[in-house]
């Protein structure tokens, strides 16, 4: 795979003095991703489209050009090495939108693939840091997925300020995102070669991060989607060292085109500490109207309790319009033994039709996690059993899912 740069951006990689840079840190990451599903057409590890692989090599690094002004950038890079020529039939990530298709890679792109994910400056003071650039983000609606061989990221202008060790402050415009919404849930994670295009004709964000002794914290959103809706997230959570502890969230998108209607989201999180495992259960509750509550970048993932960390119990499912959804989860992490940590979790999703009853659902999945080291490679391994049935006895999910994804970070 060659990975193309300018002149500029391999001086930069290089950290040549003639920028004077300082301070200079260099990152990377080689990833590779692969899944298979069994489905009522095609058997585990086929060679057909249930069976998905890529590799991926991450390139990154920041410098101080003078004080407090600091330089980022980061080049991700795509390839099927091959693959697709006798072991899978598809690619993970990566929309074929520049090409003119309009359709999932899984169907025709096996190229390579390059792009600069992030390139930002940063300013910084004693209490406040401005970011600008193409830079991740991590907001209710609006934020970067990491599960793809690829993730998505954005050109945005963000302002932190940390008022006190216990407050802080968060003005953001997103002006452009490389990532393309599909209205029917396929996961495109990112364009084809990353292309950045307008977030929703452009976004305000305006937030607050709020912490109350050593338990109990609250995040409050309000996003302006220019040319489609409002937005309100509010989140808080107790959790003391030991015992039991909860959490709560709530948001709201009102609409501003006519037509359309609002909505609202409503979840709920308890858990303990059994055995050295963290035992939770979550319940979330979406109402009718036009907004679902994924990812507003991919409408794809979501951070509602009930479907984070799934691969089909996810935002295009748990946290859609009319959904109501229960999760239980054990989850165990340590720094010893073979595992670094442990994930069981049962997902059920009960969908009304949000006013159509032919497009109402039942969605159950159960997730086994598994996360190890294998010499310097983290080895991740999910195994997912998902079921979800339409009004019609359709049944668009009914998967048994292997994903494996091995990453060496450097």
């Amino acid at each position: 795979m060659k990975l193309k740069l300018s002149m500029a951006a391999a001086l930069l990689l290089a950290g040549t003095n003639a920028f004077a840079l300082e301070n200079v840190k260099y990152n990377g990451e080689a990833k590779l991703w692969y899944q298979s599903s069994e489905t009522a057409t095609a058997d585990m590890f086929d060679h057909a489209t249930n069976s998905l692989g890529h590799a991926a090599i991450k390139l990154g690094m920041t410098a101080d050009a003078k004080k407090n002004v600091q330089l980022g950038i980061e080049m991700t890079g795509l390839t099927t090495l091959g693959l697709e020529n006798n072991l899978v039939g598809g690619v993970s990530s990566g929309r074929t939108f520049s090409k003119g298709e309009d359709t999932l890679d899984g169907a025709a792109v096996t190229d390579a693939q390059r792009w600069f994910s992030k390139a930002y400056i940063a300013l910084k003071g004693d209490k406040n840091t401005l970011k600008v650039g193409r830079q991740a983000l991590k907001t209710p609606l609006a934020f970067t997925e990491g599960w793809a061989a690829g993730a998505n990221t954005f050109e945005a202008v963000v302002d932190v300020y940390k008022m006190s060790k216990d407050a802080t402050f968060v003005g953001a415009y997103v002006g452009k995102s490389n990532a393309t919404p599909s209205a029917t849930g396929a996961t495109w994670v990112h364009n084809y070669n990353g292309e950045f295009q307008s977030f929703l004709n452009g976004a305000y964000m305006f937030a607050g991060h709020h912490k109350f002794g050593e338990s109990t914290k609250a995040n409050w959103y309000a996003y302006d989607l220019i040319s489609v809706a409002n937005a309100v997230w509010v989140d808080a959570e107790y959790k003391p060292k030991d015992g039991l502890y909860a959490g709560l969230q709530y948001s709201q998108i009102a609409a501003k085109i006519t037509g359309e209607t609002d909505s609202d989201m409503m979840a709920v999180k308890v858990g303990t500490n059994v055995a050295g495992w963290d035992a939770s259960f979550a319940y979330s509750q979406v109402g009718e109207g036009t907004y679902n509550f994924a990812n507003k970048a991919t409408n794809d993932k979501t951070m509602v309790y009930t479907g984070q960390l799934s691969i089909f119990a996810d935002g295009t499912n748990v946290a859609a319009n009319d959904t109501t959804a229960m999760k239980v989860q054990f989850v165990k992490k340590s720094k010893e033994g073979t595992f670094n940590l442990l994930k069981l979790a049962y997902t059920t999703a009960e969908n009304s039709g949000n006013g159509t009853a032919a497009n109402a659902y039942d969605l159950t999945a159960l997730d086994l996690v598994a996360k190890t080291k294998v010499g310097a490679v983290d080895l991740l391994t999910i195994l997912t059993q998902a079921t979800k049935e339409m009004a019609s006895g359709a049944k668009p999910i009914d998967h048994t899912t292997l994903r494996v994804i091995g990453s060496l970070k450097f």
